[in-house]
Formats: C-alpha cells, sequence, structure tokens
C-alpha cells in the first residue's frame, strides 16, 4: 500500500532529461534524443503510475 503519492512530476535538468528539445538539430538516437530509449524520468514517470507530460519537462540540451 502506497503512503505517499505525487500526482504531478516536474524535471529541471540537462541532455539526459530532456524529451522536448534538441536545439542543435541532430539527429541521435531514439525519438532524436541522447539516448537509445526512454530517459528516465518517463521511466519514474511509469513507476509512479503518472501519465508522462513533455510540458512540464523544462531539461534542454546544452546544459
Amino acid at each position: 500500500q502506497r503512503i505517499w503519492a505525487f500526482s504531478s512530476l516536474y524535471v529541471f535538468g540537462d541532455g539526459v532529461c530532456t524529451t522536448t528539445d534538441n536545439a542543435s538539430g541532430a539527429n541521435y538516437f531514439y525519438g532524436n534524443r541522447y539516448c537509445n530509449g526512454r530517459v528516465w524520468v518517463e521511466v519514474l514517470a511509469q513507476w509512479q503510475g503518472l501519465a508522462y507530460d513533455s510540458a512540464k519537462n523544462k531539461s534542454f540540451f546544452g546544459n
């Protein structure tokens, strides 16, 4: 039984967190990201039972 529940997930970070911004325009891996699959914030949202909302991900490439 869960004692604490989260209703939302906000992300601030660099390229390993972002799912929305690739300012360089280079096509790297999966979904134009710096990885070859989902990033950890997408996995965390799933584990927490949350729908991932990329609008709440304020991370970006180039940090």
